[in-house]
């Protein structure tokens, strides 16, 4: 069996650990719908709800009136394939975007955050729940596969075409922090409709 620290060589096999871990942690389940909870919360009125990155389908199961979306058909809760980097959606087309641990695979985020931005209905919203880097998730995350880079350079890079990686393997779990926080103004400055 696989661990949290084995690397995963595709997002499909990743996937497939996920939802066994889901089954069998029952604590995991409750952290997680605490969260739903909350980003539940916190969406607007206006319709359809788009999740980013549905990934093993456990917030659809929440919130079954979402429209799920994946890279992968990685299983029926899936609604629609796309990448989140090249959405699919006409301007205006969607009331709320959400993404739980989504942001820290895009080798090109604010790709992902202009397009969210423009599709999304005036007053829109776009409900994120990443990582966040602390002493303390350093300490927890010290155990999980994914790195945290806090020298990716995300600005540097936008214009650039993403890197290769077809199973969809790139993670940094320092994105969220660097985009949200430690550089928030150049995020803004980036997608100023945010």
């Amino acid at each position: 069996m696989l661990s949290a620290k084995t690397p995963f060589d595709s997002y499909l096999k990743e996937i497939n650990f996920q939802r066994e871990v889901w089954q069998r942690k029952d604590v995991l389940r409750l952290q997680y719908q605490h969260w739903y909870k909350h980003v539940v919360a916190a969406l607007g009125t206006q319709r359809p709800v788009v999740e980013i990155g549905a990934g093993s389908g456990n917030f659809k199961q929440y919130f079954p009136e979402c429209i799920a979306t994946d890279v992968f058909q990685s299983g029926p809760w899936i609604d629609r394939v796309m990448n989140a980097e090249k959405l699919e959606f006409a301007p205006g087309e969607v009331g709320n975007f959400v993404a739980f641990d989504v942001i820290h695979h895009l080798q090109r985020p604010l790709a992902f955050l202009r397009q969210a931005a423009l599709a999304l209905k005036p007053g829109g919203r776009l409900v994120l729940c990443e990582p966040a880097v602390t002493p303390w998730s350093r300490l927890a995350y010290s155990r999980h596969h994914e790195p945290i880079d806090m020298s990716f350079d995300i600005f540097g890079t936008d214009p650039l075409p993403p890197e290769p990686d077809e199973n969809h393997t790139f993670a940094n779990m320092g994105i969220p922090e660097l985009l949200f926080w430690r550089k928030r103004e150049k995020t803004l400055h980036a997608v100023p409709s945010l």
